[in-house]
């Protein structure tokens, strides 16, 4: 309840690609910590090279987190930008996913990247607001797919910046760890090696949208059947106490990856559509419904 009250008065404006302090409904919970240690991202102009961060994180991490769709991640200032002026990087992108793996490899050693993490957020120009920052939480609206997180499994999230330098970089909080959780070198794809470089996790946090739990003030009666599929076919249904314009269908796997995407158009009062998935791996996927702004989401199970 506290937390919730905490991210109403420190709602701010997120829109497109410039983002303000808020509050997560989950994090780390690092505490008052600043910038110790820290995560430099983008400090020093030129003296640094374009940057690729990756941590992984355990459920321990977050022991409160559901399962569900992660709808928001955020990072928290440890260090604000020079004379609290605004923060901006060039070709931003954040990737997530999942790993066995629980650490890198440390110094004289080089490791390598975990790969073919799916990309979560990218933009030409991102821009934090650095007033107000310190030891505040950026939220970053993941914007290129859904991620599902697994409460049970190691998950890794992966910062990319430039290869134009940033204006007024800033340090990113971070606590330190038994173990080396984070990786950093040159946002080079073809470059697959870097230095584990500290000890520590950066300090994040995300909100969840579990399954089940719907944002609807329209639609009424909703359905998705059958359920378990056998065949890779199942219907939506639902109807709309006011004519609804624009339903989106997105159908996520169980490691975040975005399987289909169907837009209707002039839906109207009633909607039944048939989803064909028929070469779909057997296993757990995610159904997102959005109306007009109205979302649900169902887990389907196709076997």
């Amino acid at each position: 309840m506290m937390k919730t009250i905490l991210a109403s008065l420190l709602l701010a404006v997120c829109i497109s690609s410039e983002c303000r302090a808020q509050e997560p409904q989950y994090d780390l919970n690092i505490g008052g910590l600043w910038c110790q240690p820290c995560w430099s991202f983008g400090m020093g102009g030129g003296a640094f090279p374009p940057s690729r961060f990756q941590t992984i994180f355990l459920p321990s991490d977050f022991p409160t987190a559901p399962s569900g769709v992660m709808k928001n991640i955020y990072l928290r200032v440890g260090r604000p930008a020079m004379h609290g002026q605004p923060t901006t990087y060039y070709d931003f992108m954040v990737k997530m996913g999942y790993s066995p793996r629980d650490r890198f490899l440390g110094y004289p050693y080089t490791d390598t990247f975990i790969k073919d993490l799916p990309v979560v957020f990218s933009t030409s120009t991102f821009v934090m607001h650095g007033a107000d920052t310190l030891l505040k939480w950026i939220k970053i609206p993941l914007n290129a797919g859904n991620f599902y997180y697994d409460r049970t499994r190691n998950f890794v999230v992966e910062l990319l910046q430039g290869p134009s330098f940033p204006v007024n970089g800033i340090d990113l909080n971070a606590e330190s760890a038994s173990t080396l959780r984070n990786l950093r070198g040159p946002r080079d794809s073809a470059t697959t090696t870097g230095t584990a470089f500290m000890a520590s996790i950066l300090d994040m946090g995300f909100d969840i949208a579990p399954t089940g739990v719907d944002d609807v003030r329209n639609i009424t009666a909703f359905g998705l059947f059958p359920n378990p599929v056998v065949n890779g076919r199942f219907n939506i249904s639902f109807d709309a106490a006011l004519p609804v314009n624009e339903v989106r269908v997105n159908i996520i796997d169980a490691t975040g990856h975005q399987t289909l995407v169907r837009q209707y158009h002039r839906v109207g009062n009633s909607f039944f559509k048939e989803i064909a998935m028929s070469d779909a791996a057997k296993g757990v996927y995610f159904v997102e419904v959005l109306a007009d702004g109205d979302r649900l989401v169902r887990r389907v199970i196709i076997q």
